[in-house]
């Protein structure tokens, strides 16, 4: 645990400097704290404007953690036993793979979830990475507080993405939207996750998929085909040229993968 705060020197007149240690002596000590938690800690943990609390592998919280307004919450490992309270106005991050809640919502682009209810609490689970433990966590929160969801390994790899049909009839006979998705250079395809990919808008899992590997002049190449359900997507997009994304994960610090393609939704009859 480390206390951390910032004092600056300036060149005040003796009178100045006077008033200044009245002020100080007359209000209340607020320093900022930050908490670095990578071993078990009794808690519960009480985090105010301005302070921080990172949560790495090893670390454990037995008694709870509250992020009042103002605070910041880093969660990379580790574990919270008893529940997590975030109030509106503080910001916590969790990082990992394969997120899931219940009684709550998490949005299309899987960045962040938000509470449902209150007074049921929401449970997260994923994992840490590639290899890492469990993400189980319990929220008690106000609905619509943001708990913001980051992929480890920086920025996600961009694949390149076909998405077929192009032109797609909202009306028409096919019921399955087939992607093709081309990794790039090197990546195998043992390293693609076992979860299947997701479409979105719609947050659409892939109904089946396959990935094959070949070398092309030398340089491995991995592909993906996948379909996904039509109507699940219908009711998710407007009529008009629409980006579509699939996103897959990886069992590689990288961790994630995305592509980007547009189509043209069109309602003829059939």
């Amino acid at each position: 645990m480390e206390n951390k705060n910032k004092c600056v020197n300036a060149g005040f007149s003796t009178i100045l400097w006077a008033f200044m240690a009245i002020l100080l002596c007359s209000a209340p000590c607020t320093l900022a704290v930050v908490y670095i938690i990578d071993a078990e800690e009794t808690g519960p943990i009480f985090l105010y404007s301005e302070d921080t609390l990172e949560l790495l592998p090893g670390g454990f919280i037995t008694n709870g953690l509250y992020a009042y307004s103002g605070s910041i919450v880093n969660i990379t490992g580790g574990g919270v036993a008893s529940f997590i309270n975030v109030s509106e106005g503080a910001t916590l991050t969790i990082t990992g793979t394969n997120f899931a809640v219940t009684n709550g919502t998490i949005d299309a682009s899987g960045s962040y979830f938000t509470i449902d209810d209150i007074y049921s609490p929401s449970v997260l689970t994923g994992t840490y990475g590639a290899g890492g433990g469990d993400i189980d966590l319990t929220f008690y929160i106000d609905s619509g507080v943001q708990i913001y969801l980051k992929a480890p390994g920086g920025e996600p790899l961009e694949a390149q993405l076909w998405v077929f049909p192009s032109l797609i009839n909202r009306y028409g006979p096919l019921s399955k939207i087939w992607a093709i998705v081309r990794l790039p250079e090197g990546i195998t395809k043992d390293e693609i996750d076992s979860e299947p990919l997701m479409l979105n808008p719609g947050g659409i899992e892939a109904a089946c998929q396959y990935a094959f590997q070949w070398y092309e002049e030398g340089t491995l190449r991995t592909t993906i085909i996948a379909s996904f359900d039509k109507a699940n997507l219908m009711a998710a997009v407007p009529d008009g040229d629409v980006e579509l994304e699939v996103v897959g994960g990886l069992n590689t610090d990288q961790e994630e993968f995305y592509g980007i393609d547009t189509v043209r939704i069109v309602s003829w009859p059939w």
